[in-house]
């Protein structure tokens, strides 16, 4: 019963978010169409920059890897332990 409370509660919350459109009126300007949406194409600037830092971040990750020692594996409970605080973190970083 309980379970089925939470159910029904969320499905009801899920249908009041469609109602909300605070983002809408938060970051996008009153005047703005969809007819007049430019996107961002792959030669303009701020694309190339992100990408740049992408491929910095990502070889830098690599030059890392490569360099520093490699670290023993540790004991099966805190091995456990850190993988779950990862597994939690992970998912927050995706919030």
């Amino acid at each position: 019963m309980r379970q089925m409370f939470f159910a029904l509660a969320a499905m009801v919350a899920m249908m009041l978010a469609t109602h909300t459109s605070a983002h809408v009126r938060w970051f996008v300007d009153g005047a703005a169409t969809v007819e007049a949406f430019q996107p961002y194409s792959i030669t303009d600037i701020e694309v190339i920059v992100w990408i740049a830092i992408a491929i910095g971040l990502v070889a830098t990750s690599i030059a890392l890897d490569m360099r520093l020692p490699t670290v023993r594996v540790v004991g099966s409970k805190t091995r456990h332990d850190f993988i779950e605080l990862l597994r939690v973190f992970t998912g927050l970083s995706m919030l």
